[in-house]
């Protein structure tokens, strides 16, 4: 059995299965570059020693946003250069035990300073509250 099909529905399938593969065969960085200029991995707050956290705030940065134990957040009009940063960040919250919904939402104004690609200050400022810490690459675990 034959299947038949006209020229441009052929060019357009010819088209789709091209882009399918140069897509395959990109390059992840190629596909979008890191918001920050920092490492992927896990921070820990600075006072905290990597091989034993305990329960220390963590912060899992995968190029895109950060996700911590109970939260995952996203950035958006990042704005700035020279180490400093400006954004808006958007956080949803997961596992709150005490709340019939699965998530809330919050939104900081928060400053990024990075000193170097494995260590920065982040401050959020959220209804009133100033919320700064200052957390570094840990490679252990």
């Amino acid at each position: 059995m034959a299947i038949s099909m006209s020229a441009s529905k052929f060019a357009t399938y010819r088209l789709c299965r091209a882009l399918i593969v140069l897509a395959a065969l990109a390059p992840v960085s190629a596909l979008g570059a890191d918001v920050l200029p920092l490492e992927r991995g896990r921070y820990f707050d600075v006072g905290v020693a990597c091989e034993s956290p305990g329960k220390a705030t963590v912060f899992v940065y995968d190029g895109t946003g950060f996700s911590h134990e109970k939260t995952n957040c996203s950035l958006d009009r990042l704005t700035g250069s020279g180490g400093v940063y400006a954004f808006r960040e958007t956080c949803a919250y997961r596992r709150r035990s005490w709340s019939v919904f699965p998530t809330a939402v919050n939104e900081f104004s928060s400053t990024f300073q990075v000193h170097g690609r494995r260590e920065f200050t982040l401050r959020r400022e959220n209804e009133g509250a100033d919320m700064t810490g200052r957390y570094r690459l840990c490679t252990s675990r």
